[in-house]
């Protein structure tokens, strides 16, 4: 596994990730997933394809925006696997939301996506998650976005 892999995987999925929730961009969040994406949230017994997945992350960010929310998610990985045009990583998120005059909202997920190098970049293919196993200490155990290093083959 090549650490520029990684650095290509960050620059071109998991940082445009990141700043289209930022920004609540349904449309260029939509542009990181591929087309045959399957898409499986456990916690809440759903499965389903690219359409279904980006109708329901719209309504959630159309929903945080008309709310006047700010939402953060964040990264960090246990594993990360690539070779040529194709990635398995796992790890752990955290989503930060804040809806003016309501407490702070943090919660956790366990992720293991796979993604495939295109003529458009690296997209996701299969997107699992969990919350089974994931709060902050999970987090914090995990390796940040940046320590490729840390996936280096020795």
């Amino acid at each position: 596994m090549a650490v520029s892999g990684l650095d290509e995987l960050n620059r071109e999925l998991w940082r445009p990730f990141i700043i289209s929730y930022a920004e609540r961009d349904a449309s260029a969040f939509g542009r990181l997933q591929a087309p045959e994406l399957i898409r499986v949230e456990a916690a809440n017994g759903w499965v389903g394809g690219f359409d279904a997945y980006l109708e329901r992350t719209a309504a959630f960010f159309a929903d945080m925006t008309g709310r006047g929310a700010t939402i953060g998610i964040a990264f960090r990985f246990v594993e990360r696997l690539v070779e040529g045009s194709i990635a398995s990583e796992r790890g752990v998120y955290r989503i930060v939301m804040a809806v003016p005059g309501e407490a702070e909202l943090v919660f956790y997920g366990r992720f293991h996506t796979f993604a495939r190098k295109t003529g458009d970049g690296w997209r996701i293919v299969v997107d699992y998650d969990t919350t089974a196993g994931a709060d902050e200490a999970a987090f914090d155990a995990a390796h940040d976005l940046d320590d490729t290093a840390a996936f280096a083959v020795r």
